[in-house]
């Protein structure tokens, strides 16, 4: 398998991760609690194959403070995202940290975005 297919399947996953995420903060809004649940679940294993894919990646290419950088914040981000379910579910999540949780998401991906264009960090 080629390093472009790993590509892809990582973009994938991280993009059904980031609207899974949304529908989950949805669902969970709604108090349509069982089926949040469910797709909070899927979305659990997803995580597994974005940090897999990553992994992949991270070994596919020569290792630099960027790849690493990168992958610190990918698994951050999914951290964070776990860290906001759970306060969520139970009703004492902060308004700021869902921002936090997006402004460090949309870190990991701006970083993905620049270190394939040769910016080295």
């Amino acid at each position: 398998m080629g390093a472009v297919m790993i590509v892809h399947y990582h973009l994938g996953a991280v993009i059904v991760v980031i609207l899974l995420f949304a529908l989950v903060h949805y669902l969970y809004s709604r108090q349509m609690k069982i089926t949040a649940l469910i797709v909070h679940n899927l979305l659990r294993i997803l995580y597994l194959g974005a940090i897999m894919t990553g992994f992949i990646l991270l070994g596919l290419v020569p290792v630099n403070l960027g790849g690493l950088g990168k992958l610190a914040l990918g698994i951050i981000s999914i951290g964070l995202m776990e860290i906001y379910f759970s306060h969520y579910k139970k009703d004492d999540a902060p308004r700021p940290f869902l921002v936090v949780v997006i402004v460090i998401l949309a870190l990991t991906i701006l970083t993905g975005m620049l270190l394939p264009q040769g910016i080295s960090l």
